[in-house]
């Protein structure tokens, strides 16, 4: 009987120890990562290196976290080597990219040499300034592509340009020129968004020889005084997802009463110089102008541009006719003939307030969802969010919740706009909400917010 017992129990503590080994055989099957992206766009995986970005910092314990696929605390002492850096090592920023060979000693890795990462800077004759993207929007001949979401294309871009969104870039490649020496001139959002670079290297290694980047981007473009312009189909976008526009007939009373785009304002162009207090006092109102067509409602944007300060005016490509050619929906009868504008959300667009208590709070219902990419999240996130970038939301629908309210961030508010979108538009969650704000996040998921 106690043969039996023993040979039980012998057995039992084999099967344990089979199943200890097994688990330790497959962790060492899978190793820590030790590169993250986009590191490994550029670099491959070595042994003894690590490439990610720089998180907490501490002088005192000698210790430097980096985040390099996963997260890891490695040391470092007076015989580390710091190149690309001369300030204190505690002074390295959270999210700057880094590089370390390290040695392990017992169970700590040691930092042997660290190498900061120098910020990207483009060439100087890559770089487009505003004064040669306006040259060459008024010669028509080069190839302007608007690297940032559809939905701030909707909003205006610069004239002729093509929407590439960076993250569709490899499905758009057929809106390129054939001739590939011809100057294509890629913008986006300003010198802090790297959606134009980003696009303008796919774009040389594809075999275009004359490519150049505005990295002062639409802001810039918009505070110079620059026109902008709205295509047919980015108003229709704009009226059908509510987001707050005023447009402006230009053409005679009689010829708008005929008929006009829905939710219009008539100030005939031929009484514009009189009708400076029909227009909002708010500078920042969002406006398209509409005539005819391009040129007449040109000329409205240059008397307006001479009252100074409107900064956030398009004129709509092709005017009234190519509206109505393009299918657009037509009312018929009076319109109103003063501008009444009170500033108004996005559909499902939160305020800083909501988005900071919930984030503080952390309540049981609500679901936080980063939809920023997979490298940005890395260098950190909200504390309980799920990143899911924006591209991949369709392919991993299953991972959020419908039982839960969606609370949406990303870095801007432009990709949380879209992913809004594609949540309720095309998925039916029926409870989504999203920041439309900057925010930057550290290592600890401390978080800063800025609204412009």
């Amino acid at each position: 009987m106690k043969r039996g017992f023993y040979f039980v129990l012998l057995f039992a503590l084999f099967m344990c120890f089979g199943i200890f080994w097994n688990e330790q055989t497959a962790s060492a099957q899978q190793p820590k990562p030790t590169i993250s992206k986009p590191c490994d766009q550029c670099h491959r995986a070595e042994p003894n290196v690590l490439r990610g970005t720089a998180g907490v910092v501490s002088a005192k314990a000698e210790t430097i976290q980096l985040t390099a696929g996963a997260v890891w605390v490695v040391k470092f002492d007076d015989n580390t080597k710091i190149l690309g850096w001369k300030e204190a090592i505690n002074k390295i920023p959270k999210g700057k990219e880094i590089a370390a060979h390290i040695v392990q000693q017992g169970s700590d890795y040691y930092v042997k040499t660290l190498y900061v990462k120098q910020p990207v800077k483009l060439p100087p004759d890559k770089i487009a300034s505003t004064e040669f993207v306006t040259e060459h929007v008024e010669k028509g001949d080069a190839i302007i592509v608007d690297s940032r979401p559809p939905a701030r294309y909707y909003e205006g871009a610069i004239p002729g340009a093509i929407n590439i969104y960076d993250a569709d870039f490899d499905k758009h490649i057929d809106k390129l020129p054939k001739d590939k020496n011809k100057l294509i001139i890629f913008y986006c959002q300003g010198p802090t968004c790297r959606l134009s670079p980003a696009s303008a290297i796919k774009a040389e290694k594809l075999g275009y020889t004359n490519v150049k980047v505005y990295v002062d981007g639409f802001p810039a473009w918009k505070k110079a005084g620059k026109l902008s312009i709205v295509c047919s189909p980015c108003l229709k976008e704009r009226i059908k997802r509510d987001i707050p526009t005023v447009i402006v007939d230009l053409r005679s009373s009689g010829e708008a009463k005929k008929g006009h785009i829905p939710s219009a304002v008539s100030i005939p162009i031929t009484e514009l110089t009189h009708a400076v207090d029909k227009f909002p006092k708010d500078k920042r109102a969002p406006m398209v102008l509409y005539s005819y067509d391009t040129k007449s409602a040109i000329q409205a944007y240059e008397i307006i541009s001479i009252w100074g300060n409107y900064t956030n005016i398009g004129v709509l490509e092709g005017g009234y006719e190519q509206w109505v050619k393009e299918g657009g929906q037509i009312a018929k009868g009076d319109m109103p003939t003063k501008i009444a504008y009170e500033p108004k959300p996005r559909p499902g667009e939160m305020t800083v307030d909501e988005f900071k208590k919930i984030a503080e709070s952390k309540p049981e219902n609500t679901f936080i969802l980063d939809v920023r990419d997979k490298d940005e999240a890395e260098a950190g996130m909200l504390v309980g969010a799920k990143n899911i970038p924006t591209q991949e939301i369709k392919a991993r629908v299953t991972e959020i919740p419908k039982d839960k309210m969606i609370v949406v961030h990303c870095s801007t508010g432009a990709r949380a706009d879209i992913a809004h979108s594609i949540l309720t538009n095309e998925l039916g969650f029926k409870n989504v909400k999203f920041l439309n704000a900057n925010i930057t996040i550290d290592p600890n998921g401390r978080y800063e917010i800025t609204k412009e």
